[in-house]
């Protein structure tokens, strides 16, 4: 069950989850092409999307870790209705 209010915050999260995956591949893209691999054997992304591929990755995992930590601070009432079912 999500708590109250924090609805926007899961959708927030999964389109962020998504546009990683696309800018994830959009970074792939730039790598796969026989013109960016040079007289090596390797494939070479764009330092630019790479980069751009960590910035979103470090903002969804701040937003994950800020929404956690939210829910973690939230009341819990297991440990009373464990007492009152006790007496």
């Amino acid at each position: 069950k999500i708590p109250p209010g924090y609805s926007n915050r899961m959708k927030l999260l999964f389109t962020m989850g998504g546009t990683q995956g696309l800018v994830g591949w959009w970074m792939v893209k730039s790598g796969l092409g026989e013109d960016r691999r040079g007289d090596r054997k390797e494939i070479r992304v764009s330092p630019y999307r790479l980069a751009a591929h960590l910035g979103m990755a470090f903002s969804t995992y701040s937003v994950l870790l800020w929404t956690g930590f939210g829910i973690l601070q939230l009341p819990n009432d297991t440990a009373k209705d464990a007492a009152t079912k006790l007496m």
